[in-house]
């Protein structure tokens, strides 16, 4: 799916217009606040309980 606004003032979370297909919560989710985001070709990474993302890494095909 495709996230479209961030969780409390509800501008986009990112400047392109990025489709996820799948998420990974961190297993110490409660004290890190880590999800990982997957695109098809990037990786993205939340610290702050998806407030705001950053790319974590890239896939050269």
């Amino acid at each position: 799916g495709q996230i479209l606004s961030s969780k409390n003032v509800g501008a986009a979370l990112l400047q392109q217009n990025i489709q996820f297909t799948e998420f990974r919560i961190s297993p110490n989710f409660a004290l890190d606040s880590t999800i990982l985001g997957v695109t098809r070709t990037s990786t993205y990474i939340s610290t702050d309980r998806g407030s705001t993302w950053a790319l974590a890494g890239k896939v050269e095909w």
